[in-house]
């Protein structure tokens, strides 16, 4: 799976990506092989060569990172009333409820297909990120006009609480009780945060 913003930043090694390929067909019970290193908790897994087995429950084990999927798996964890945003934070509970396996790169270093992983991709909230395609169209001296689109230069602010509220409520509709999971963990994070911040600035 790729989406058209993912713009590459460097050659993508087709070897690699066959290989890939031939891992889904051998082994029913795998969901997907992330081509990027993604931030995943990791296991210690040798059994394919630069992956390693991401750890169950964890956050985002699906997502819509550069990955190649088992196509039947990845339909199944997709819902009617999803959009990307939610399907890629509370999809996972879908996976959770099955016994399947994600791998991820386990080094940045080894990445097969490289792109702004950090900023998304080039367009947020329909709009260019600016850090992203403006490189590129001189790189390549493409003629773009990027104003029909506009500049998206609210990427990393910080969202307002009736964003969240919006978005649990999303994910109520699309994994029902479930949602609790992710809120816990939410909230786990932010007191980490907080309990943080408390400590440093005494």
């Amino acid at each position: 799976m790729l989406f058209d913003d993912y713009i590459v930043e460097e050659p993508v090694n087709g070897i690699k990506i066959e290989q890939c390929k031939a891992w889904l067909k051998s082994d029913d019970t795998i969901g997907a092989f992330y081509l990027v290193q993604g931030g995943f908790n990791l296991t210690l897994d040798t059994q394919y060569q630069l992956f390693s087995l991401v750890r169950p429950r964890s956050d985002y084990i699906v997502n819509s990172a550069p990955a190649l999927w088992n196509k039947h798996l990845l339909e199944s964890f997709v819902g009617k009333i999803d959009t990307p945003w939610a399907w890629e934070y509370f999809g996972s509970a879908r996976a959770y409820r099955q016994n399947i396996k994600f791998y991820s790169i386990k080094d940045k270093h080894y990445e097969i297909y490289k792109y702004q992983y950090e900023r998304g991709g080039a367009i947020h909230q329909g709009k260019w990120v600016k850090a992203v395609i403006a490189p590129v169209i001189e790189r390549y001296s493409l003629q773009i006009d990027c104003s029909k689109r506009g500049f998206d230069e609210e990427i990393l602010k910080k969202r307002k609480p009736s964003w969240y509220f919006q978005f649990y409520l999303t994910g109520w509709r699309m994994v029902k009780w479930d949602v609790f999971v992710f809120i816990n963990r939410a909230l786990f994070r932010l007191a980490k945060r907080m309990l943080r911040k408390l400590f440093l600035t005494k």
